[in-house]
């Protein structure tokens, strides 16, 4: 009886999204047992059999077809599946939803830490070959010195090593002719890009007994007899650790190895991103309405998968009730996600989860080092960890056994990942809940109106809290006419009334946040004799003065020149206009001489911890006034601070984005909530040339309703989420026709799709126009916008367009970029 054959459908990381499905392999016999879905092999792919890595998706019986040649799996990278069964399934679903590779998701969903580098080397399979080696690539450009350095060579050359000699099409035409030819033979070398991390275990290799009698006879100091008693009771601490505690030195242990008291070994340690203070752990006290939601929420626990919105203003105390629901999940045997927006927002709630559930949290963001992300993944990996929190990429985790998915401050974009894969977090939650019978709880002041939608029409279960969870009343707004100031002859970013307000502030010893979601000291310079604004050469936008380094610098291709004040075109003076963070910080200190102040910018956060350490000298030193972008809008809680100043509240209302109005109330709305926490008053300032504009008066109110409603009206009026979707076709080339070109290509062949096999789809085609910054490093971008039900026949659609776009070989030097409900472009 022959013995069955099994066989793989792999993702290929070689494979384009032309080109991109599951492709089926053997399994040689001897890995059979050594192979599980969710692990990697090595495989060759292409007619050039290029070795590259893949992703075991599932394994099965292999029905051999005629006419078909199967390649077998060469060799197994894993010893366990590194992406389960549940996330292979979100990785494919994701694949698409976004537009993009299987190997494009787990990019996202894996540390750079799990991934290896694969050096390829060749060596002649026999030396006596090598006049005919010669002979068979004489026609090839290198091809006589190619195999010259791999004949002669001692050991196997490195493929690497060929390219920089010979360039790399020159090798791997070689290359290819020789292995056709079986003339010469690969090897690789695998090597994990970050190490595991290890340090010295002392272990005792001896009883109580032999102890005693050894301190007996050899009188050790006290310092080695303590750490004898240490290690009695533990069998085992690391060097370093008895070091610290016993004062011994390494020589002094270096003797009880050489007199058989204790070994070495090396054992594995994590690097763990832990917060510097936890405090002590409290009760959680929730009042009646707390309570309330708490018992209806986590009535659906355990239960088949839901999804519930809490919208609660802000200070309502959402966090409580996501810490209780936590708790409850945990005593159940499950395990919860805690997704929050802004890496600025996890030192503060990363303290009390510390507090409240220990040393099975663990923490994933961006600003971790590399070994904490990949020791982060292991430990949740191995069951370690009950809880996660962390920013976008959390959502992939690899924890199993889900009770509860809790996106805190639901609306934000950052939750949007806006590179590949174009992925949204709150999708990845839901699929991940469906799968797992889990709750999806969606938390926020300032709801997405699609999140409200749902809400109100059903698909959602809807709670609320109205009032702050001290019963303090919301901040006294005030609203600053910016008209009126300069009509007075005062253009500073600071008016009169928030002058006046943080005077009264500083005077009191209270702490003040000033929001300007622009960093810099200036917008732009602009010549007072011919109007001329440097632009940046890459980029078609003005450069940004920054007066720390006194340069000109973009913020988006990081291109920078140093300021000259006089004009380039015809030697005039150039002058600042408009204002940033940095400007903000120098017009403080002038107004109030001596004062402290805080800026938080991506200028001053791109350290490690930066945003921690920062947030703590704001709140230990108290600081009179912390100034900052975006980061600082959201989830901060300090006692002491009384005062909030909006400097430009207009700046986020005019963006071409669909969700510019959004985005601009809830700012406003969220950042006013920073003040007045405790038990002092708060009151907000809001800056405004509109200060009749219905959006801005609803968002000095925190009347929420009145923004949805009147916000919902507009979207259905256009077309927009939640009554459509927008897919957005971007493409990139080196010049403005070619780009404006390509677009008006992709649009005729959609219109003509629609008229024939696609005619059931309801759609609009907008387009092309420019891109809102039309030049970005040097490219050229144009946009297509469909206005379409997101659906598998609207995907298939556009996915045919892009296939067709990827293959065109007339397309070859243009890029193209596309995404669902884009907040980019």
């Amino acid at each position: 009886m022959e013995t069955p054959e099994y066989a793989a459908h792999v993702a290929v990381r070689a494979a384009t999204y032309a080109i991109d499905k599951p492709y089926e392999y053997v399994i040689p016999q001897e890995l059979l047992g050594d192979i599980l879905p969710g692990m990697r092999v090595r495989v060759q792919f292409g007619q050039g059999n290029r070795r590259t890595d893949g992703i075991i998706l599932d394994i099965h019986p292999l029905l051999r077809q005629k006419n078909i040649r199967y390649k077998p799996i060469i060799e197994v990278i894993d010893s366990l599946p590194v992406l389960s069964e549940n996330l292979i399934k979100l990785a494919l679903w994701l694949r698409e939803q976004c537009f993009c590779t299987f190997f494009d998701i787990t990019k996202a969903m894996l540390p750079i830490g799990v991934w290896h580098t694969f050096d390829t080397s060749y060596f002649p399979k026999n030396r006596e070959m090598y006049e005919q080696a010669k002979m068979r690539v004489a026609d090839l450009k290198c091809g006589a010195d190619i195999v010259d350095c791999i004949f002669n060579a001692a050991d196997a050359f490195k493929n690497s090593d060929l390219n920089e000699l010979f360039g790399e099409n020159n090798v791997k035409k070689a290359i290819k002719a020789l292995l056709d030819a079986e003339l010469v033979a690969v090897s690789e070398h695998m090597s994990q890009r970050i190490s595991d991390k290890t340090e010295k275990l002392v272990r005792l290799d001896v009883s109580e007994v032999e102890i005693n009698a050894y301190i007996q006879k050899k009188k050790p100091r006290p310092c080695v007899v303590e750490v004898l008693k240490l290690l009695l009771n533990l069998q085992a601490a690391t060097a370093k650790e008895l070091c610290y505690f016993t004062g011994v030195t390494v020589a002094q242990l270096n003797t009880l190895k050489r007199n058989g008291i204790v070994s070495y070994e090396r054992a594995e340690v994590y690097r763990r991103p832990k917060p510097e203070i936890i405090s002590p752990k409290t009760e959680i006290n929730l009042n009646d309405k707390q309570q309330e939601i708490y018992q209806q929420i986590s009535a659906d626990i355990g239960k088949n998968a839901s999804c519930a919105l809490l919208h609660g203003v802000t200070g309502s105390g959402k966090t409580l009730i996501y810490f209780k629901l936590i708790e409850k999940v945990i005593s159940i045997g499950k395990t919860a996600i805690l997704l929050v927006p802004e890496i600025a927002l996890t030192p503060q709630l990363l303290e009390k989860v510390y507090s409240y559930f220990g040393d099975r949290t663990a923490i994933m963001h961006s600003a971790l080092s590399e070994g904490e992300r990949y020791d982060e993944w292991k430990r949740i990996k191995n069951g370690e960890v009950d809880v996660i929190v962390g920013t976008r990429s959390a959502v992939f985790a690899p924890i199993s056994n889900i009770g509860i998915i809790i996106l805190d401050e639901e609306h934000e974009d950052t939750y949007k990942s806006s590179s590949n894969p174009r992925y949204h977090a709150r999708d990845a939650a839901k699929f991940r809940c469906v799968s797992e019978s889990a709750l999806l709880l969606l938390g926020s002041a300032t709801p997405s109106v699609e999140s409200m939608y749902y809400a109100k029409t059903g698909k959602y279960k809807l709670y609320e809290l109205q009032e702050r969870f001290n019963e303090r009343p919301l901040p006294r707004v005030i609203i600053s006419d910016l008209k009126k100031s300069i009509s007075v002859g005062n253009g500073s970013a600071i008016g009169k009334e928030l002058r006046e307000e943080l005077a009264q502030n500083i005077e009191r010893g209270e702490q003040a946040i000033l929001f300007l979601n622009r960093r810099g000291a200036s917008k732009y310079v602009i010549c007072d004799s011919c109007d001329e604004v440097p632009g940046c050469p890459n980029c078609s936008v003005p450069l940004v003065y920054h007066s720390k380094n006194s340069r000109l610098m973009c913020h988006h291709c990081g291109y920078s020149e140093p300021f000259v004040a006089k004009c380039p075109e015809c030697g005039g003076r150039l002058k600042l206009v408009g204002f940033g963070t940095q400007k903000v910080e120098k017009e403080l200190a002038e107004l109030f001489p001596g004062i402290k102040t805080i800026r938080m910018d991506m200028d001053t956060t791109s350290g490690k911890a930066s945003h921690e350490q920062l947030l703590n000298k704001f709140r230990d030193e108290n600081i009179p006034v912390l100034i900052g972008t975006q980061m600082i809008t959201k989830g901060l809680d300090f006692e002491n601070v009384t005062l909030v100043g909006v400097l430009s509240a207009d700046q986020a209302v005019f963006s071409e984005s669909y969700k510019a109005n959004e985005n601009a109330f809830s700012l406003i709305t969220q950042v006013v909530g920073r003040a007045g926490r405790g038990e002092k008053e708060g009151r907000a300032v809001i800056q405004t040339y509109l200060p009749n504009n219905s959006l801005i008066q609803a968002a000095s109110e925190q009347d929420y309703y009145r923004f949805f409603n009147e916000e919902l009206i507009l979207r259905e009026a256009r077309g927009l989420p939640p009554f459509s979707n927008m897919f957005s076709i971007v493409v990139l080339a080196d010049n403005e026709l070619g780009a404006m070109n390509a677009c008006l290509s992709i649009r005729t062949k959609m219109e003509n799709a629609l008229k024939s096999e696609y005619s059931e789809l309801s759609a609009r085609i907008l387009g092309p126009t420019p891109a809102v910054i039309v030049k970005v490093s040097n490219k050229y971008r144009y946009k297509l916008i469909i206005s379409v039900i997101n659906n598998k026949q609207s995907r298939d659609l556009i996915s045919r367009v892009l296939r067709d776009f990827v293959n065109d070989k007339s397309n070859k030097n243009l890029s193209i970029v596309l995404d669902v409900n884009s907040i980019d472009f």
